[in-house]
């Protein structure tokens, strides 16, 4: 049962997803079992910490002894700081146990991997501006097999975080003038006004897409007035077109969601279910933005749930209640992505030319992540529209851009209005910076 759920959390820490009946752009080989249905794991990078840890002489064989955090670390000589943090905070919790030797191994893999964690953080500390700093690069500090998993997972996206924040900081320049403000292709100055029919502007610029991200953060009603106006305007003015909204903040009907009692069998019962739109007389489950749903479904926008409460269920037990763990999110992510796929391509069979959408957290939609949905969907070319309060612009990757003192985020707009990446590298800023358009908001 512990290699099972070894490899299971090994599983769930990948970035693609590679299920049955899966995108062709995300599929792999699938196995002879269920658990063999994730798709090969890119390279890690190599972990440099100052000082590496290594099992302690004579630990070859299994021992038959209590073997604690402070053995293993008193054998070991330069420990960094943030592996002595590690270790108070192990002892503080009386963590002792049987060691053997796949258990040392495992252990040294926890401590080298948060200690480099520990270390980027530290050295890299000037990008830690923005929420999904501290969602996206959440790291397990109690060591179990789920949290080398959930930390490999934080390495490699702070690495390609950071990567991508230097980039920027190399890139000034070029990023500021193709940083344009409003609908009018034309590069128009920063200061240009977005008027008040902003919403139709945007619109009209995705109105070609065949699949928008819409990325938020939770419980700002400001955002959720943008949201409906966005979708009610892009189905205004596409009116020939299917208008479909996926969304994390529905759950899936009870008897559709997995049916596996731990994770080791989740993903052996769990079948993309056939789902159907949700109707208004669903109201009980609109226990997130009701208002917004009531709306987008009276004018017959397409309405479909996503979150499997079940697994959700699993993973928060497994990971003690650590809900922005992101090896919850990538799980979530790939269950997600089974069931859009799964209806994306029915849709496909009667409306070829139906926009999806899909409604969720930024630490899902954003291209800042290695992990999010629009790497699964790479194939579909999704842009992400990133939802923005005019007052914490500061907190998005345009800080790495402007000083704080710019008046960008001294003087932002007063105004609903937006910004899009513009020229040949478009498509390098937005992976750079999360999104291709970011929508900013007045806030209350």
């Amino acid at each position: 049962m512990r290699k099972i759920i070894l490899f299971l959390v090994f599983c769930l820490a990948l970035p693609a997803a590679a299920q049955k009946n899966m995108l062709p752009a995300a599929k792999a080989v699938v196995g002879k079992t269920a658990l063999q249905t994730a798709v090969k794991t890119p390279a890690l990078p190599a972990l440099a910490t100052g000082a590496a840890f290594a099992l302690p002489a004579g630990q070859g064989a299994p021992v038959s002894r209590h073997f604690t955090l402070k053995d293993l670390f008193s054998a070991q000589t330069g420990a960094s700081d943030a592996s002595a943090g590690l270790l108070k905070s192990f002892s503080a919790r009386g963590y002792e146990r049987e060691l053997k030797e796949n258990d040392l191994q495992q252990l040294q893999k926890f401590i080298n991997t948060y200690a480099e964690i520990e270390r980027l953080k530290t050295t890299y500390s000037s990008f830690d501006y923005a929420q999904l700093f501290s969602t996206s690069f959440f790291h397990m500090t109690v060591f179990s097999p789920l949290a080398i998993q959930n930390n490999q997972i934080v390495l490699h996206t702070l690495n390609h975080y950071i990567q991508k924040m230097k980039w920027l900081q190399q890139n000034t320049n070029l990023a500021k003038e193709a940083f344009v403000k409003g609908a009018d292709p034309q590069h128009q100055p920063q200061g240009a006004e977005g008027g008040s029919n902003v919403f139709a502007q945007l619109a009209r610029q995705l109105s070609q897409e065949k699949l928008i991200m819409l990325g938020e953060y939770h419980f700002v009603p400001a955002f959720q007035r943008a949201v409906v106006n966005l979708v009610l305007t892009l189905k205004k003015q596409n009116p020939n077109r299917r208008v479909v909204l996926f969304t994390e903040f529905i759950p899936l009907p009870k008897e559709k969601s997995g049916n596996g009692q731990t994770l080791a069998t989740y993903y052996k019962h769990f079948t993309a279910p056939e789902i159907q739109p949700l109707a208004a007389t669903d109201q009980r489950l609109f226990l997130y933005a009701p208002s917004l749903f009531r709306q987008l479904i009276k004018h017959q926008v397409e309405v479909y749930p996503l979150e499997d409460t079940r697994q959700f269920a699993l993973l928060a037990k497994e990971t003690s209640g650590s809900l922005d763990a992101p090896v919850i999110t990538t799980a979530r992510n790939k269950s997600w992505v089974r069931v859009m796929a799964a209806k994306m391509a029915e849709i496909r069979q009667t409306d070829p030319d139906a926009l999806f959408i899909v409604y969720a957290g930024q630490a899902h939609t954003s291209w800042l992540s290695p992990m999010a949905l629009p790497k699964f969907f790479a194939a579909e070319k999704p842009v992400v529209v990133e939802l923005a309060l005019n007052r914490l612009l500061d907190h998005t990757s345009l800080k790495i851009l402007w000083p704080s003192d710019d008046p960008l985020f001294i003087n932002p707009p007063l105004h609903p209005s937006f910004f899009s990446w513009q020229g040949e590298d478009s498509r390098q800023l937005a992976n750079c910076s999360g999104f291709d358009y970011l929508l900013v908001v007045p806030g209350e």
